[in-house]
């Protein structure tokens, strides 16, 4: 998808998601582009390089851990390749505490904020 105000960029089961919230927010009136990983590495580095440079927000949504994954992966490309011209980035995912309850995915997801419709809140807050 095109960018604009904000960009996401996501992998796996994410992707349904940050789409739908993208929708959500394209209704509000921002514009938002979807970047899919398919793989965390080997990262597409042009591509996030790419987007990164047209949005202010950049915002990444994983089913993972926060440490170590699609997060931690695209900040360390904006950090290497993009240093004082970055926008600002937001990672949403799974925090790295053991969760006190269980579920389904579904459920799991709602717990952490991430269905689409606390996506595309947290996304709004964060643009301001």
């Amino acid at each position: 998808r095109a960018s604009g105000d904000m960009g996401i960029i996501t992998t796996g089961v994410m992707a349904a998601r940050a789409l739908e919230a993208a929708d959500m927010l394209a209704a509000t009136g921002v514009k938002c582009g979807v970047l899919n990983m398919h793989t965390v590495k080997p990262l597409d580095v042009d591509k996030v390089l790419e987007l990164a440079g047209r949005v202010r927000l950049l915002v990444t949504i994983e089913e993972h851990t926060l440490i170590g994954g699609l997060g931690s992966a695209v900040c360390d490309v904006l950090a290497d390749r993009m240093s004082g011209q970055q926008p600002a980035i937001r990672r949403l995912g799974i925090p790295d505490d053991f969760p006190m309850e269980y579920g389904s995915q579904d459920s799991m997801l709602e717990t952490f904020g991430l269905q689409a419709p606390s996506i595309s809140d947290t996304i709004r807050r964060a643009l301001g």
